[in-house]
């Protein structure tokens, strides 16, 4: 208590979690038990906030945040004789089921730092006393860096179609590939593995501003204004490519303002029944990870690169080697590009509610909710091929089983040759909820409480 009209408080938080091979929890996997990975956490946390009284009709609440998020995990040593991929490999990464399995080590490690997250936090509200009106006014800065350091498939990825082929490759190690129409060739279907330097920083931004006024229009009548003001600020690119300019530029949206509007009514003036309802548009924000694929996957030589190879692929290893670099491949890589028109998410909400107190404490209501999702994100690959063949499909087991459904499989030369997949970042995902909520509620009175309701 700093003065009769000044108050501080300060709280510090910590947290530690140590999970030797504890990333996999569920009670059935389908990794080995050494594929697991191990688990780490650090999360440290202060928050601060002053709260100030100003004459009799003005209030202040300021608030800071210092918090930082360290998670990492590592690969675990392989069990004596188990196979492995590469000098000094790890255990394997195991997928079984009717499409064969893959075999490497997990290919989310290592997980040096993912993320290293420091985040610093300002908000104030003002709050102001006038007559029939309760105005609140304030800001929210929040300034994030981010350490990554984790390759996707660092250590490489065998794909098998079966047991049989796998041993013919683990038997011959390479010195005689068996599988082919000549014989000549690995027995893999597929092999995959990340190129690049693992770690990358980025810093984000966020800025929003508020305004809010309760107004009592009538003892009866209260309605509620105001509107909020969001913006994120992404970083700068990294690693543009100059064979495409979408990598050299990240999107900025600085329009987005969401109304607030909202109202209850007391229809009787006894308290007895009340009328309410609301309407708000909410920004979201896009969030690190996509930022930092987006910076890393340009397809340069300075960014991190992922091949997809078959066994007949110039370049391609034999098992059980890994790739010391792309050098030799014809496999194109793969980029992560934002759409130039992409804007923040946002979803409209609303909701009327009517409440009725039939009998003393008890009360009964009827609700409405409803929300429309607009510029929700979608990522697509632009750079499909231009020719298609169809594949068919049917269902085994459950209610649709024996039903086939038929579509279209993507095969030839990719429009852009110098790429694979061109993931792009979109915002045109739309959604829609609606629900009916009916709330019955009695606070304990004479010996009897109940809550119950239906949606």
């Amino acid at each position: 208590k700093v003065t009769s009209n000044h108050n501080v408080a300060v709280s510090y938080n910590a947290m530690r979690w140590d999970s030797p091979a504890g990333i996999q929890t569920q009670p059935v996997v389908s990794r080995g038990i050494r594929s697991f990975g191990d688990d780490f956490v650090k999360v440290d946390s202060v928050n601060a906030r002053l709260n100030s009284v100003f004459g009799s009709h003005i209030t202040n609440e300021l608030r800071f945040q210092y918090g930082r998020d360290l998670e990492f995990q590592n690969s675990q040593p392989p069990a004596p004789g188990e196979p492995t991929t590469g000098p000094g490999g790890r255990p394997p990464s195991v997928f079984p089921g009717t499409g064969g399995f893959t075999l490497g080590k997990p290919n989310f490690l290592e997980r040096r730092a993912f993320p290293d997250e420091k985040r610093y936090q300002v908000a104030n509200t003002v709050g102001i006393m006038r007559g029939k009106h309760l105005i609140k006014v304030g800001f929210d800065f929040n300034y994030v860096t981010d350490l990554n350091d984790n390759l996707f498939r660092e250590g490489g990825e065998y794909t098998y179609p079966n047991r049989v082929d796998f041993i013919t490759d683990f038997t011959t190690q390479g010195s005689t590939p068996r599988c082919g129409t000549a014989g000549n060739n690995p027995c893999y279907t597929r092999y995959e593995q990340g190129f690049g330097p693992p770690a990358f920083r980025l810093r984000t931004i966020d800025l929003n501003f508020f305004f809010q006024d309760d107004w009592r229009v009538h003892p009866r009548l209260t309605v509620n204004l105001g509107f909020r003001y969001e913006s994120e600020y992404l970083p700068d690119t990294q690693l543009p490519n100059p064979l495409l300019p979408a990598t050299g530029r990240f999107p900025f949206d600085g329009d987005n303002i969401g109304p607030r509007l909202g109202a209850a009514w007391d229809v009787l003036g006894t308290g007895k029944l009340v009328l309410r309802g609301g309407y708000g548009i909410f920004y979201g924000r896009v969030i690190n990870s996509t930022i930092s694929n987006a910076i890393t996957t340009t397809g340069t030589s300075g960014g991190q690169l992922q091949f997809s190879l078959t066994p007949t692929s110039t370049g391609r290893p034999v098992y059980p080697n890994v790739l010391s670099s792309p050098a030799g491949t014809t496999a194109r890589p793969d980029v992560v590009v934002f759409d130039p028109n992409f804007g923040l998410p946002l979803i409209h909400q609303f909701d009327a509610i009517a409440e009725w107190e039939f009998m003393r404490n008890t009360v009964l209501s009827v609700s409405y909710v409803g929300s429309l999702g607009r510029s929700l994100p979608q990522f697509l690959d632009r750079n499909l091929p231009n020719t298609t063949t169809p594949i068919t499909y049917r269902v085994v087991g459950g209610t649709l089983d024996g039903q086939s459904f038929s579509t279209v499989r993507y095969t030839g030369t990719r429009p852009n040759t110098n790429f694979g997949r061109i993931t792009t970042i979109s915002s045109f995902v739309k959604s829609r909820y609606d629900a009916l909520i009916i709330q019955g509620n009695r606070r304990f009175t004479n010996g009897l409480q109940f809550q119950t309701s239906y949606t």
